[in-house]
């Protein structure tokens, strides 16, 4: 253990965090070390696991990704996805990876670089008609037209959004700056050179997401034979998209980027399609639109639910005597106390609070509040917009029993679709965003597919058992711990003979796990910097033997700095 990863200075730990960085970016530099180390104590474990995902499909670093050629990479919003490393181009429809294919070289369909073809005829990579080589001969220009570095004259510079002709060569405008090669390979699609000064593939922020709405977009065209369209409230690409064609993959807050209704639709009750919002008085099927409506299924038409009538606007149904947001009230009579309060004989949102906007409320149909915290954005995930989420998401749960895109352990969830597994739950752990593990009181098979239940030291057991070095003894069947070492004193964990765990009686030297405790008035205490892992820190990494995590840790912080619940 000790040797595996040490400190956070030592080679040890630089050697495994420096390889990840190539792999997953970095989510902020204080949570993404203790991510590191924990999901690489996993991949050993992972020869079996199946659930790989598709090109511009979210992954995870247990599971990785269906093509060799890929990598489960962080790109800005889109959070962790897979998509082609170096050397390496999607093909025509998104499936695979293909070999870098340059001008002049034999090809079979892709070649790399703007405005190229492969030459049926020929099988060689040409420039398309009206393009000519590029200095560097790795793209295709309209003739007399320049690319970024080369020589230039006015309005010679072919991308002239972001580019401009300064000291007689194409340079990047004010406030963008040339793309990095990362930043190139992960928008191959794109003819776009230069990026705004601030962006970062390891974040996501307003720019990041303007720039990645300018590079997704560009791909739509190509997208028609895709089929690994997301269904309702999954983590979706803006490539892929929604398999309702009346949805939309769009960003929401926390939930990063998933499939919703677009505007002038409803989800049908078991989250599965969009449907045609229908208002009070009009005829229905099943759903209607509002708060507190129904449709009557004796006349088929969408009316009030006992007890409530239609608000001023007639969209919505509330308690007789209530009102709405903006409508005629006296103390009391907002009906939504918690978020507004009557002010001048009108029901506002109360102080901290704004109204949303018509798509804050299109993202959270579900939901009868009409107010958004004032930092709240649909763009941003901040600990604003996740407790927001929290109180939108969890609405919902209560009509989520029909759906079946519930997704596997470790793989990306959301709240209203869950878990396969019923013992896993759909959390927040940090770097992974969302993901399905299990909940307390269960561990994950060795193959990671099922959520098995805890037995300790002495308990009778089948395949696994729970705490640091214990093993299922194949004659007996009871759970004991692995030749040379031997219980701790909480009977929970097994150590090596005459080491000692947190909080344990220690002399100097005898912490078990060194890297991160030493020993401190005759008991073994997190080092300088470090606290005591929570309960619900420990069941989210249950396969690492770390006991402490740093100050600042916390599942549910973000790149933009989420601290709460």
């Amino acid at each position: 253990m000790e040797k595996l990863y040490g400190s956070d200075q030592t080679p040890g730990f630089k050697t495994i965090y420096n390889e990840v960085k190539k792999h997953r970016g970095i989510c902020e530099e204080i949570l993404y070390p203790e991510f590191v180390r924990f999901d690489f104590n996993l991949l050993g474990r992972a020869g079996q696991v199946s659930s790989a995902a598709a090109l511009y499909m979210s992954c995870s670093l247990i599971h990785g990704c269906v093509d060799p050629n890929a990598e489960c990479r962080r790109r800005g919003c889109d959070n962790v996805i897979c998509y082609c490393k170096e050397g390496y181009l999607p093909s025509h429809d998104f499936t695979t990876c293909e070999k870098v294919v340059t001008l002049g070289q034999p090809c079979i369909s892709r070649c790399s670089g703007f405005h190229t073809m492969c030459d049926q005829t020929t099988h060689v990579c040409v420039c398309e008609n009206g393009y000519t080589a590029s200095l560097d001969n790795k793209n295709c220009v309209l003739n007399g037209k320049a690319l970024l570095g080369e020589t230039c004259s006015n309005g010679s510079c072919a991308l002239s959004d972001e580019q401009t002709c300064q000291g007689g060569q194409c340079t990047c405008i004010f406030g963008k700056r040339p793309a990095t090669t990362a930043e190139l390979q992960a928008y191959p699609e794109t003819e776009l050179q230069c990026r705004n000064n601030e962006y970062s593939l390891d974040v996501c922020s307003a720019s990041s997401f303007l720039e990645f709405v300018r590079f997704d977009f560009n791909l739509l065209g190509r997208a028609g034979q895709i089929s690994s369209a997301a269904a309702l409230y999954m983590s979706c690409s803006v490539i892929h998209g929604c398999v309702d064609p009346n949805a939309e993959c769009r960003r929401r807050g926390c939930d990063n980027l998933i499939c919703y209704c677009r505007e002038g639709f409803l989800p049908s009750y078991d989250f599965t399609t969009c449907e045609r919002v229908v208002t009070l008085g009009q005829s229905c099927i099943s759903r209607c639109s509002g708060f507190h409506t129904m449709c009557d299924q004796t006349t088929h038409v969408c009316v009030c639910e006992n007890g409530y009538t239609a608000s001023l606007d007639n969209k919505n149904c509330v308690l007789n005597g209530k009102a709405l947001l903006g409508e005629t009230c006296n103390t009391g009579s907002c009906a939504l106390s918690g978020e507004q309060t009557c002010q001048g004989g009108q029901c506002t949102c109360i102080f901290g609070k704004r109204p949303a906007t018509t798509a804050e409320l299109q993202a959270y149909p579900e939901t009868e509040l009409q107010c958004r915290n004032n930092e709240y954005s649909l763009d941003v995930c901040s600990a604003s917009s996740f407790l927001e989420f929290v109180r939108f998401d969890f609405n919902l749960l209560g009509r989520a029993v029909q759906i079946s895109s519930a997704a596997a352990l470790y793989m990306s969830c959301s709240v209203i679709h869950g878990c396969v597994d019923p013992n896993a739950e759909c959390r927040r752990r940090g770097c992974d965003n969302l993901i399905c593990y299990c909940r307390e009181g269960f561990l994950p098979s060795y193959d990671f597919t099922i959520c098995e239940t805890v037995v300790t030291l002495g308990q009778s057991c089948i395949s696994r058992c729970s705490g640091f070095h214990t093993m299922c003894d194949q004659t007996t069947h009871v759970c004991v711990c692995e030749n040379g070492y031997t219980a701790s004193l909480d009977n929970k964990n097994c150590v090596l003979n005459g080491k000692a765990l947190l909080g344990e009686t220690c002399n100097t030297g005898s912490c078990a796990l060194s890297g991160e405790q030493t020993c401190q008035g005759g008991q073994c205490t997190c080092i300088f910097g470090k606290r005591p892992a929570t309960t619900a820190e420990l069941q989210a990494y249950p396969e690492t033997e770390l006991q402490c995590r740093d100050n600042d840790y916390s599942l549910v912080e973000n790149v933009t700095g989420i601290k709460s619940l």
